[in-house]
């Protein structure tokens, strides 16, 4: 199947794609599509908790990230008889595992988060799911158990470079939060705790006896793949994984030394195809082979195997 393939059946996705969230009496629900899907209606100690966040994400008949639903739909009809391993690196409340769950037929979800609170929440809202793991670690060059200062979406090792900027930020976001809460907003204060948390690497978290199984990675990081992809893409490659990559802003990627391009042209070089879109809105699909500047900012690349691309 070719590159102009894929992108015709995501546009047509994106045309047809339907959902409706409904608040019930201690759940969510999400219909997309056929499959409904639900979600625990609880807070949590984390700086958004996942009862707002889902309000917000869904707030005027929104969708979160409908570009990236449309990939898994696309996929799940693809794969509608193979059976699949969903990797959702970096899941934050188990948003796509879940609708994962609910698309592909034959799945297996493995949840990686390194937020112990909403690795928490992901655990006791999957609770009955069959094959559903849910594993607290944050993903790096090598395996190892360290201590992590935990602010929001900022994980840092005790003692680093990086733990000293983050208390800097938190501090200073804090400020400027408590002086416009007094004029009568609302905003939830960073909460800093140091948690011990297990540093996995890739090859660590994918499963060893894969068979006839179809690997499909998510991979929203806030930049951290630049620290544990390069040295995962040959064995991803080699076990024609499929990667649905959010790419970041410039800036953010500039705080770990490694461009957007720099991750794409890795599994470009191994004969990948890469389909760009703006995954938040749906708009822009096209296939790259460069991370141009118009394509280099918050957004997603799917990054095809040759084994499908024929398909």
């Amino acid at each position: 199947m070719s590159a102009e393939h894929y992108i015709s059946l995501i546009e047509k996705e994106l045309t047809n794609l339907r959902w409706k969230f409904s608040h019930l009496h201690d759940r969510y629900e999400l219909q997309v599509n056929d499959r409904t899907v639900s979600f625990l209606d609880e807070p949590t100690e984390f700086i958004v908790s996942p009862d707002d966040w889902l309000k917000i994400k869904h707030a005027d008949e929104k969708i979160h990230e409908p570009g990236l639903i449309a990939w898994l739909q696309v996929l799940a009809t693809l794969f509608s008889k193979d059976k699949v391993i969903f990797y959702d690196i970096g899941s934050l409340f188990g948003y796509h595992s879940v609708i994962a769950k609910g698309l592909f037929k034959h799945v297996k979800i493995i949840a990686i988060e390194g937020n112990p609170v909403s690795s928490e929440y992901i655990s006791r809202n999957s609770r009955g799911l069959d094959d559903f793991k849910v594993i607290n670690a944050v993903l790096g060059r090598q395996a190892k158990t360290g201590y992590y200062l935990v602010s929001g979406f900022e994980f840092a090792e005790v003692g680093s470079n990086r733990y000293f900027k983050v208390i800097f930020s938190s501090y200073a976001k804090n400020i400027i939060k408590r002086v416009l809460n007094l004029t009568g907003r609302t905003y939830r204060l960073n909460k800093m705790v140091t948690k011990e948390i297990e540093t996995k690497t890739i090859s660590d978290v994918m499963e060893d006896d894969v068979g006839e199984y179809v690997e499909i990675f998510k991979i929203d990081t806030e930049g951290y793949q630049a620290e544990f992809l390069p040295k995962a893409v040959d064995l991803m490659c080699t076990r024609n994984a499929i990667v649905l990559l959010e790419l970041d802003s410039p800036k953010q990627m500039r705080k770990f030394g490694v461009t957007n391009d720099d991750l794409v042209q890795l599994f470009l070089r191994r004969g990948y195809t890469a389909i760009w879109m703006n995954h938040r809105t749906g708009m822009g699909v096209k296939q790259i082979d460069k991370v141009e500047k118009q394509f280099d900012r918050n957004s997603l690349v799917a990054l095809l195997p040759e084994s499908i691309q024929g398909m």
